[in-house]
């Protein structure tokens, strides 16, 4: 039976299927009729609080139906659906019958503690102009392409993403001025809150999140940056809370990230909210492997060096970066035969947004590039570090979070058995049969990523304090539970300590923290503490490894990777006919490692990173599951194999040094 009901806010409306795997045809867009319902966070104790902090896992990363690339591959799902998704309930997925019924359907395991959505602010009102028969713009043109869907859709709007910096472009139908799209983007916005709001729950029993918030999404094609292929600058704006900016701000209102900034500073931090109460937002880098360099670049929009303002502004607002997401991963650049082998893992061999394409349409259209060294995070620590030494304040002192941004609406969809794809219908076909049969993503993707934060309780003021101060992790989908802290003289047999994290708080700082010079003694010796659980339901773990970076005294960047504990030679391989494990790793690891190439006089940073024993990749799966119809043997853009295994793992954000002044 499907139910249709109409909201009574005015804002949507919406045929809502009451079975699961059922869709409606797409949304209709009204005009507001109704103002946002704001709620204050209320001062409340959870039932799972916690002063020692509990790990709550979650995606900040989501797109919706009301996300041009999502719609114009005919993704039906609204943000409510997404709320819905990440709280356990099933969604379905194209391709969708005669009736509008979904033939795939998708459910997580286990529903995810907190989630942002995170749709295309620059076309919220592009989005409710050419869904409301009665705009003034929904039989123009550009708005009957758009809901055409398809390849032209995409490709029509999301040029205007990588129109130059100095001159972004709108569509037609927004005017000169751009004013009848920016006008109209409040009913989008709206909507977005009053999803999060009817999500969020604000009961002691905090068993869900749901963060405000959308992508800043430029793009720029710039001469002298990799030719005239579009740069990742992307970000994810993510809210304090409910008090929020009248309407979001996109790449096309401003270009530069320093222009988000100063908006999100008059708009929000300054209290001009809707509400006039307090207002507070971080900003999220995302996909810097595809910037070309652009998302780490070291000078402001006037081609200036940074200077002490920048780097103190781009630090206030960019406190975590998502390292790894469904686009590849961000640590850092592989170079065969380098030190650190571990960066292969689901690293893409282009570097810039659409270098998938250039296989299928040809270099001359969209060059290939390969990626560049600065464009990863590591890197960018380093440098962060070296900035440091000239003006005293580190613009890239980063914690890391990973996310999937999905655009099938399905948060926390990174398990790699039965991935649908997260670029939209990709592969779906037209029938369940043909989209089993089909390869469901571009071979070099992957399912994506969680972030996982420790926080008192599971609240938007918890969660948002903890992601301020980078006690975060990111995990490429397994529920792992890892602990870092750092601190000097640490004993040890800390780990056979039941208070090891009690003494890690009271006597060192946790991941996201920074020790100082100042603290150190000359009888002192620089230690870490790294335990880590295994995912529940997942695969055993094989090794801990610690990733340390340092500048010395004359500006010279290094790094070292350190085998701390376990056994990466354990002997561990997957049955590649029924993804079933062979050979043992262990359930836990906890380990005391001392730096053995520690100086006082250098600026360091130091992460954990934990590795799975090896399991199939989602094309292997997708191959068994198909019948060796699809996924069996790949090859990505560079005529190389795709990898049929995979070793799953997480990050702990840094623990920074820095000498005494």
């Amino acid at each position: 039976m499907k139910i249709k009901i109409k909201m009574s806010l005015g804002i949507i409306g919406l045929a809502i299927v009451g079975l699961a795997g059922c869709a409606p045809a797409g949304p209709e867009i009204e005009p507001v009729t109704t103002d946002v319902l704001v709620v204050d966070e209320p001062i409340r104790t959870c039932i799972d609080n916690n002063p020692l902090k509990n790990a709550y896992f979650g995606d900040t990363h989501v797109h919706t139906t009301y996300s041009v690339d999502a719609y114009s591959q005919n993704i039906r799902s609204t943000p409510t659906d997404a709320y819905n998704f990440a709280q356990g309930e099933a969604i379905g997925l194209p391709p969708y019958d005669q009736d509008g019924f979904a033939l795939r359907t998708v459910q997580l395991d286990r529903p995810l503690d907190f989630t942002m959505l995170s749709d295309h602010a620059e076309f919220f009102g592009d989005v409710a102009l050419c869904l409301n028969p009665e705009s003034n713009a929904y039989n123009g043109l550009s708005c009957r392409i758009y809901r055409a869907r398809g390849l032209f859709t995409f490709t029509l709007f999301n040029v205007n993403l990588s129109s130059p910096q100095s001159s972004p472009l709108r569509q037609p139908h927004c005017g000169v001025d751009g004013s009848n799209c920016i006008d109209h983007s409040i009913t989008l916005w709206q909507e977005i809150q009053l999803a999060a709001e009817a999500a969020y729950d604000r009961s002691e029993d905090c068993s869900f999140t749901s963060f405000i918030g959308y992508e800043w999404t430029g793009s720029p094609r710039q001469s002298g940056r990799a030719g005239v292929v579009p740069q990742n600058l992307h970000r994810n704006v993510l809210f304090a809370n409910a008090h929020v900016p009248e309407r979001a701000t996109g790449y096309l209102g401003a270009p530069y990230p320093e222009d988000l900034w100063n908006i999100l500073s008059e708009t929000c931090l300054n209290g001009v909210t809707q509400s006039g109460e307090a207002c507070d937002v971080l900003t999220i880098p995302h996909n810097s492997n595809l910037s070309v360099g652009l998302m780490f670049e070291q000078r402001d929009k006037q081609g200036d060096p940074i200077d002490a303002d920048y780097a103190t502004q781009r630090a206030a607002f960019e406190p975590i970066v998502e390292l790894i997401q469904h686009k590849g991963n961000s640590e850092c650049k592989y170079i065969p035969g380098g030190n650190d082998e571990e960066c292969a893992f689901e690293y893409l061999p282009w570097g810039h947004l659409v270098g998938n394409l250039s296989q299928t349409y040809g270099e001359l259209l969209l060059p290939a590039v390969e990626p560049t060294e600065n464009s990863f995070v590591r890197h960018a620590l380093k440098e962060g570090l070296a900035i440091k030494q000239d003006i005293n304040v580190n613009p890239f002192k980063y914690g890391f979070i990973g996310s999937t941004d999905t655009h099938l609406a399905t948060p926390g969809l990174a398990d790699e058995n039965n991935y649908p794809g997260h670029g939209g219908a990709s592969g779906a076909g037209n029938t369940a049969e043909e989209a089993i049969a089909s390869l469901v993503d571009n071979p070099e993707h992957n399912p994506g990523a969680l972030a996982v934060v420790w926080a008192e309780q599971n609240t938007r003021s918890a969660l948002f304090e903890s992601m301020k101060r980078k006690e975060v992790y990111a995990t490429s989908g397994p529920r792992h539970t890892l602990r870092f802290f750092g601190g000097w003289d640490f004993d040890e047999q800390l780990c056979d300590d039941p208070n090891l994290v009690q003494i890690g708080y009271d006597e060192g700082v946790p991941m996201g923290g920074t020790l100082t010079g100042s603290d150190y003694s000359n009888e002192g010796v620089l230690k870490f503490a790294v335990s880590v659980l295994k995912d529940p339901l997942g695969n055993d773990l094989q090794q801990v490894q610690i990733i340390k970076g340092w500048v010395d005294v004359e500006g010279n960047r290094h790094e070292l990777i350190y085998d701390v504990a376990g056994n990466k030679d354990n002997g561990a391989s997957v049955n590649l006919d029924s993804c079933e494990p062979i050979g043992a790793g262990v359930s836990n690891i906890c380990q005391v490692w001392q730096d053995p190439d520690f100086d006082v006089s250098e600026e360091a940073f130091y992460y954990a990173r934990v590795i799975e024993n090896p399991s199939c990749r989602w094309n292997q799966y997708q191959c068994i599951n198909s019948g060796g119809v699809a996924g069996c043997d790949l090859t990505d853009q560079l005529g190389q194999p795709v990898a049929k295994t995979i070793q799953e793992r997480s990050w702990s954000s840094p623990i920074w040094f820095s000498p005494a002044s």
